[in-house]
């Protein structure tokens, strides 16, 4: 009779098969490894492209869009046009012109809207409580609209361009080694900080020129190194904060310390030489520069050599060497 039972495999091809099951399955693996490692690299550079935009609209400069410079907010446009940032980049660049001619926003708000017309900008409404605007409106709609009614308003009540001439008489004149500059005082419209600067002025006598930011501000009475004057006389008060009508425009004076400091108080002035709205309720202007002679220099010395290790200092101060205070119109304690 033959032999029926089945003869078993040796060790060594138990061995050479174990050994290709295990390579067979180390091969799996490295393959799904692999797979997931390429998936994961394609997930992650897709993310990346599709995010890039948004982080070159948030991250790009120091401030975020809403309140990025003008120029700033071109250059974010321009690194996003093409991509899906660019609606919003298109709209806080639209925002950011509205200071320097809101025609122009306005304009470019209407050519967002044809470009993207079905952009949430357009598309997505809210209720309104404004009496001005009652009706639902988008975001953009929303915004064209105000400008619409400031660009009315406007027209019929146009900004003023300076301040108003202060009373005749009324002048605080500052001789220095280099010229002559009047200060008309508003005694009118900054009476307390016109009586405190009364006080003061005399103090200015020998005091410098000494610290500027070219075409933008000088400060007056510090000494060679820029350190402000103390004021005597003075206990509390002191510089007074008043509402008025008068703005930081070109030649603007005041004081240089801010309202409702404490002691010791600095008595130096800051004139501006270009004109500053967003100084309005930092400081009280009370004065401005009246001569020409007094604007020029002022501006010539903005323009000076400073300090090399003290870039808001001048290398060469100005000294004043005589005071005189003319305030007749100051209204009696």
């Amino acid at each position: 009779m033959p032999d029926s039972t089945p003869s078993l495999p040796s060790l060594d091809t138990v061995l050479d098969q174990v050994k290709s099951r295990k390579n067979l399955i180390l091969g799996i693996l490295v393959v799904i490894a692999i797979v997931v490692f390429a998936t994961n690299f394609v997930l992650k550079q897709m993310r990346a492209t599709r995010y890039e935009p948004w982080r070159n609209l948030l991250l790009s400069t120091n401030n975020p869009p809403w309140r990025a410079t003008k120029e700033d907010a071109a250059t974010i446009l321009e690194k996003v046009s093409g991509t899906s940032a660019e609606p919003l980049a298109a709209y806080f660049e639209a925002l950011r012109s509205f200071n320097d001619d809101h025609v122009a926003a306005f304009r470019k708000l209407d050519a967002l809207r044809q470009k993207f017309p079905d952009h949430y900008l357009w598309k997505v409404t809210f209720p309104s409580n404004s009496l001005l605007l009652p009706e639902p409106l988008s975001a953009g709609d929303r915004v064209m609209r105000e400008i619409g009614i400031y660009g009315t308003w406007s027209e019929q009540h146009p900004a003023p361009e300076s301040n108003p001439a202060p009373p005749q008489g009324n002048t605080v004149t500052l001789i220095t080694d280099a010229g002559t500059i009047v200060l008309g005082m508003y005694v009118d419209q900054s009476p307390r900080s016109c009586a405190a600067f009364a006080k003061t002025a005399v103090q200015l006598k020998d005091r410098l020129i000494t610290r500027v930011l070219q075409d933008k501000w000088v400060e007056i009475g510090q000494d060679e190194v820029g350190t402000a004057m103390t004021v005597e006389g003075i206990e509390a008060d002191f510089p007074p904060y008043e509402i008025n009508q008068l703005s930081h425009f070109r030649g603007s004076v005041a004081f240089n310390q801010r309202p409702f400091a404490t002691t010791p108080f600095k008595g130096d002035l800051r004139v501006w030489l270009d004109t500053e709205f967003e100084q309005d309720g930092n400081s009280t202007v009370f004065a401005t520069v009246i001569n020409e002679e007094g604007g020029n220099l002022l501006k010539e010395i903005s323009a000076r050599e400073r300090s090399t290790d003290r870039p808001g200092v001048l290398k060469s101060p100005v000294k004043i060497v005589e005071v005189r205070v003319e305030m007749p119109g100051l209204p009696p304690k």
